[in-house]
């Protein structure tokens, strides 16, 4: 740690600044997608951005196919004054394979009712989002995990309040920034996850209602992010605040803090990243699409051929 200024937490307790969440110079962030990354250094913040209570409480769940943008939408959320959103946690996901009646006999073996467990489940996972709400002095937390898609069904079993968001993303891009990030997977691989996680949402957001559950969309977002935001937020329930858009200048895992003014601004909403797939590589996965997935297609407005369909 070098410089005579004490690092600080959003909420104002001093602590020794840990590595970065965000100190590398890809393009792209963790999910392939949506805000620059360039030159971030050590942070040593010169002000304290405390967050603020909200009046809502409901749990908000950030979910979405890998690399279509949920990264950039929890760090979004994370910079509003009343929303925490801490790293991706998919914790809840492996607790929901306990789901069955096999365990529920397990449980009942042990004295325990299902009711028990899912008040125990929750306390344990809540800790986690209450540590990192808490740091902020902030008292709503979402959470941002891919699979979730796969269980909305117990994510309202548990939280019958929740609010969902699904941010959904051209197949393509999807595809294509799969490939990057984690290699080229056998057959269809990575057009049968975006079918199955997309269908998957969407089928099971629907029965949460309107209200519960609402889509937007990768591409919409990045074209215009405050009147996207604007929309979301207020149905989440909470005031619109122009911190959201400046969400490059504070750094989003525990303790969050803001970054030093010469690096703040260096990290934007941009939309370079539509478009980035068109290649021959991907003709199973997104024959894959076309032939299981063409009434997703015609909802969100993408085209899709095998080769470049965006001539």
């Amino acid at each position: 740690m070098t410089g005579d200024t004490e690092p600080q937490l959003l909420g104002g307790t001093t602590v020794e600044a840990p590595r970065p969440d965000l100190a590398d110079t890809t393009i792209e962030n963790s999910d392939g997608a949506g805000f620059d990354r360039a030159g971030v250094e050590t942070l040593e913040p010169d002000e304290m951005v405390p967050g603020e209570p909200s009046e809502v409480r409901r749990p908000i769940f950030i979910v979405g196919c890998h690399r279509s943008g949920t990264s950039m939408l929890r760090q979004l959320l994370d910079s509003h004054p009343r929303i925490s959103c801490g790293p991706e946690d998919i914790s809840l996901y492996y607790l929901s394979q306990l789901d069955n009646d096999l365990w529920r006999m397990t449980l009942q073996g042990y004295g325990f009712t299902e009711a028990e467990w899912n008040s125990k489940t929750r306390e344990l996972f809540e800790g986690l989002h209450w540590r990192y709400a808490n740091s902020q002095r902030k008292n709503r937390w979402a959470v941002k995990c891919p699979e979730h898609c796969l269980i909305i069904g117990y994510l309202d079993k548990l939280y019958p309040d929740c609010q969902v968001v699904h941010i959904v993303r051209h197949p393509r891009d999807v595809i294509a920034s799969n490939y990057r990030k984690y290699g080229p997977r056998k057959g269809a691989f990575y057009g049968g996850r975006w079918v199955n996680l997309v269908r998957s949402a969407e089928s099971s957001g629907a029965q949460l209602g309107p209200q519960r559950f609402r889509t937007i969309k990768y591409e919409n977002l990045v074209a215009d992010p405050e009147r996207e935001l604007k929309d979301l937020v207020s149905w989440l329930g909470e005031p619109w605040s122009p911190e959201i858009l400046r969400y490059g200048e504070r750094t989003h895992t525990y303790p969050p803090r803001l970054k030093p003014k010469q690096n703040q601004g260096k990290i934007v909403v941009h939309t370079r990243s539509i478009g980035k797939g068109r290649s021959r590589d991907f003709v199973q996965p997104l024959l894959y699409v076309r032939l299981h997935a063409n009434d997703l297609l015609k909802r969100f407005g993408y085209k899709v051929s095998l080769f470049d369909d965006r001539k």
